[in-house]
């Protein structure tokens, strides 16, 4: 376990345990995204970091196998009992996103991980990167978006923090205090993405970049 996971994972549990689902709203460009795989003949899905299962469902919805990982079992529950209520099935576990992952290699169409990636250091960000490489097919996509600075750290504008490393910050209030955040710029996006043919990083609402990836 990295810098900082154990306080991560307590975190996110304790938040969801305390207000149930907080981000109970989906991404804007989902819907694009669930037709441009479908254009692709995507059939296997990933949600990473999935919580409580806003796209997980939609995708599910959208009759894609999906899989979700988290690592709160609140967050989780809650999902499954989404699925349940729409009569839907996807495999849920709940694991440390920053370990390897429980999934073999080429296994998935398709990895989505929304607002998650960037929850650590940059050294356990990387191991993400590598096993997201291992468990996607070749010629397979990643749909990421994480937040562009330090201003939209939790709900609004966390106004207390400390750099625990170059890039990285750990917010000492707000809805995800005691939680890493590490801050990319598109071109270390690129470099740190490599294996990925990227093309567009676009913003959405200004502040978070937001790209799709295919596995080379």
């Amino acid at each position: 376990m990295g810098f900082g996971e154990e306080m991560n994972d307590s975190q996110w549990e304790k938040m969801y345990q305390e207000e149930g689902d907080p981000y109970d709203y989906t991404h804007e460009f989902i819907g694009d995204l669930a037709e441009k795989f479908k254009e692709r003949g995507i059939k296997r899905i990933l949600d990473l970091g999935s919580g409580a299962g806003r796209h997980l469902v939609f995708l599910a919805k959208e009759c894609f196998e999906m899989s979700g990982i988290d690592s709160s079992q609140t967050a989780v529950k809650i999902n499954r009992e989404k699925l349940e209520s729409e009569g839907l099935e996807a495999d849920l576990k709940v694991g440390d996103i920053y370990e390897k992952l429980p999934y073999p290699d080429d296994f998935f169409d398709a990895i989505v991980s929304i607002q998650v990636i960037h929850h650590s250091t940059i050294s356990n960000i990387r191991v993400v990167i590598k096993e997201l490489e291992r468990i996607l097919r070749p010629g397979g996509l990643i749909f990421i978006t994480i937040p562009k600075s330090k201003k939209t750290m939790g709900f609004g504008e966390t106004k207390k923090f400390n750099e625990i490393e170059p890039n990285t910050f750990m917010p000492l209030d707000g809805n995800e205090k005691g939680v890493p955040h590490y801050y990319f710029e598109e071109e270390t996006l690129r470099e740190e993405f490599s294996a990925f043919k990227i093309g567009e990083i676009w913003l959405d609402n200004g502040e978070r970049f937001c790209f799709i990836g295919e596995l080379k």
